[in-house]
């Protein structure tokens, strides 16, 4: 099969300075060129976003997360040997301490 990619898809060796094109055996034959710029822009949107946000808030929800999951994981698999490798206690947890 084919790329449909007028470029001719992503060589098996991309950083490989050969002149004969090899396609890539798996999925990248697919692929065309350089990240496709939508996609750029939307991660520019989202760190656009993230530099608005408060650390603070986020430590909070992360927190509040972290207990929820502890929570539902304590009443639907009681039946399995699960051990807790979290700090239970709020304070002691990492992720985004302040």
């Amino acid at each position: 099969m084919l790329s449909r990619c007028p470029a001719g898809g992503i060589h098996r060796a991309p950083f490989k300075i050969d002149p004969a094109y090899q396609p890539d055996d798996g999925i990248g034959r697919f692929l065309c060129s350089t990240q496709p710029m939508v996609s750029m822009s939307l991660v520019e949107c989202g760190l656009d976003v993230f530099l608005q946000t408060d650390m603070q808030a986020i430590r909070k929800k992360s927190l509040a997360l972290t207990d929820l999951f502890i929570e539902l994981v304590e009443a639907c698999c009681a039946e399995f040997p699960l051990k807790l490798v979290t700090p239970r206690a709020r304070e002691f947890r990492a992720s985004a301490r302040l």
